[in-house]
């Protein structure tokens, strides 16, 4: 009835009261849960879905609710457990693919954030893909996966001209690489960029000598 109302602060302390009594209503703790979600409370949210059938956690913003409160409290495991249900009904839940993405990462499985990274850049742009964009990058250098990180940054480049880490990176493999002349190319397209660091200048110098 508060919830009808809109008067949600009336209807928390309705259901927290409820289960104060040691009654039990599953749909008490999911109503509960998303209102405690509301207020950022994550500790709350979960405690309170611990107790709710599987079968009553299936629903995609339940689960999205319960992801998201275990991101926030840095559990991981139960995220990946959860967006990967989530992503498997329904693959285009971007914030799903995202925390996928940055909980693989957090628990060590670069292979698989890498995955997920490039799943999530898969959808149309949004103000995350430049920055998702270039650390894919990094992500296939500390993977050792050069070929991948040159063909990223490379990319990026294209997709995102005035970022200049990408110019940077590609630049510091080629160099590693002693690939000068592709070194060269990288830093002086760089250069012409507002506001770049003289070291490129140096850099460029530098694999000018080396050809």
């Amino acid at each position: 009835l508060f919830l009808s109302l809109s008067l949600k602060p009336r209807a928390r302390q309705a259901y927290t009261l409820f289960l104060e009594k040691k009654l039990k209503n599953p749909q008490v703790n999911l109503k509960l849960a998303t209102l405690e979600f509301e207020l950022g409370n994550h500790q709350r949210v979960v405690d309170l879905l611990k107790v709710v059938p599987e079968s009553l956690l299936v629903d995609e913003h339940i689960s999205m609710m319960l992801a998201e409160s275990n991101f926030a409290l840095k559990s991981y495991s139960p995220v990946i457990g959860l967006t990967a249900r989530i992503i498997a009904t329904n693959p285009q839940q971007i914030r799903a693919v995202e925390l996928a993405a940055l909980s693989l990462e957090k628990s060590g499985d670069l292979t698989k954030a890498a995955r997920m990274f490039e799943t999530f850049l898969s959808f149309s742009k949004t103000d995350k893909h430049r920055e998702y964009s270039f650390h894919l990058g990094e992500l296939f250098e500390k993977l050792g996966s050069r070929d991948l990180a040159v063909a990223r940054y490379a990319h990026n480049i294209s997709a995102y001209p005035s970022d200049v880490r990408n110019y940077e990176r590609l630049a510091t493999i080629y160099i590693e690489a002693k690939d000068w002349r592709s070194a060269s190319g990288v830093l002086e397209k760089a250069l012409a960029l507002p506001g770049v660091q003289p070291s490129l200048r140096k850099e460029l110098a530098q694999s000018y000598a080396q050809q």
